[in-house]
């Protein structure tokens, strides 16, 4: 699996991360420090998101901490290009 990591920091409850996509499709993950950690050593971990074939994608930060995207680009790995950007206290 080729995966892109971004470590988005400190950030609190409702704000937003967008994560934009071009070339393809890919899952992305939004994930807490902890799940970041059992996502490393491959136990199982709870996430926001999923498979997106759309460019832009928004996720809602859950709860206050320290956060993570994962981009995994699976069949598209190579082609796809990913950036993050962080709206704090945006709302939908």
């Amino acid at each position: 699996m080729e995966s892109q990591y971004y470590d988005i920091g400190q950030l609190a409850s409702g704000d937003a991360v967008i994560v934009s996509l071009s070339g393809g499709a890919a899952t992305v993950h939004l994930v807490d420090s902890e799940n970041f950690a059992n996502f490393k050593n491959g136990a199982n971990y709870n996430y926001s998101g999923g498979w997106t074939d759309q460019s832009s994608l928004q996720l809602t930060v859950p709860h206050p901490g320290w956060w993570h995207v994962i981009v995994d680009f699976g069949e598209y790995r190579g082609i796809v290009k990913s950036h993050v950007l962080v709206r704090p206290g945006w709302r939908n």
